[in-house]
């Protein structure tokens, strides 16, 4: 099936040209009518999942004095409409104690539902990061999409894509701070390089309670990874000193042969290899 170029569409339908919309002129505007406010359901696969009552408030109020500017996007959907794009406005205009509220109405598939929400929610800017990487986790679980296909729909890279869905790895209590704007993802990216979970939660808390910057994190990571190193080193054997060489020698090619990082752990006799892989396609690409 051919996919629609949803992220432009969108600049379409979200302009900043659209002019305040009044029940008794809008019957003239081509897909554009008003809708019982009744008749409106959420999104339960909304992208985002916190949405303050201040900012609700705010807009509530704004919608008194100069009504709605941007109409909502919608589906039809068991007799009701389910919306698309525009949530803080229907529960702004909720609040505001409006009747009915000015909708396109469109038809797209649950893929395109999912992917129209999550770039409206990307071009806000303001969407928390841990409810970003749940959105797209889920549009990749569910839909066996690539993380390049999915970039490509979204205007992004890959990378980004591939590091937004890391942060899902986190400790709960870590994703919690970040889902309460105590971290950014500036701050947590640097935190998926430690291995150990009860030390990403110390450096987490350590960031929240001195305000370090992204760039003292990174440095703070840095140096707790040289020092484990170094630890490492000082715990390590004559013996296995001595296969430093030949284990980093066989790290290297094993990095290179599946483009990430390879770790040998063990002796001539025995051991394993650890493979890192930060999506399915890279998983997959091993079985090639």
């Amino acid at each position: 099936m051919t996919k629609k170029a949803l992220g432009k569409g969108l600049d379409a339908l979200f302009s900043n040209e659209i002019p305040v919309y009044d029940e008794t002129e809008v019957k003239s505007i081509e897909g554009i009518q008003f809708i019982q406010i009744d008749n409106i359901v959420p999104n339960p696969d909304q992208p985002r999942k916190t949405i303050s009552d201040e900012d609700i408030d705010e807009l509530a109020e704004s919608i008194k004095e100069k009504g709605i500017l941007q109409p909502i996007l919608v589906v039809p959907k068991n007799g009701n409409f389910l919306i698309v794009a525009g949530e803080r406005r229907f529960l702004a205009a909720k609040r505001a104690n409006l009747s009915k509220i000015p909708a396109i109405i469109k038809q797209f598939t649950d893929e395109e539902i999912l992917e129209i929400a999550l770039i409206e929610n990307i071009q806000r800017k303001d969407l928390n990061p841990i409810d970003e990487a749940f959105a797209i986790a889920q549009i990749i679980e569910k839909y066996s999409i690539t993380h390049e296909e999915l970039a490509k729909r979204l205007g992004k890279s890959r990378t980004y894509v591939t590091n937004v869905t890391r942060l899902l790895k986190l400790p709960t209590i870590v994703k919690t701070k970040i889902l309460e704007n105590k971290l950014s993802r500036g701050h947590a990216l640097p935190l998926l390089q430690i291995e150990d979970e009860n030390e990403i939660i110390m450096v987490a808390e350590k960031i929240e309670k001195e305000g370090l910057s992204v760039r003292e994190v990174e440095k703070l990571v840095r140096d707790y990874s040289k020092k484990k190193i170094k630890d490492e080193d000082n715990n390590r054997t004559d013996k296995e000193k001595e296969l430093e060489p030949f284990i980093k020698e066989i790290e290297e090619k094993l990095t290179y042969k599946f483009n990430t990082k390879v770790h040998l752990q063990g002796n001539f006799n025995k051991g394993k290899i650890i493979i890192e892989y930060f999506s399915k396609d890279q998983l997959e690409s091993f079985l090639k």
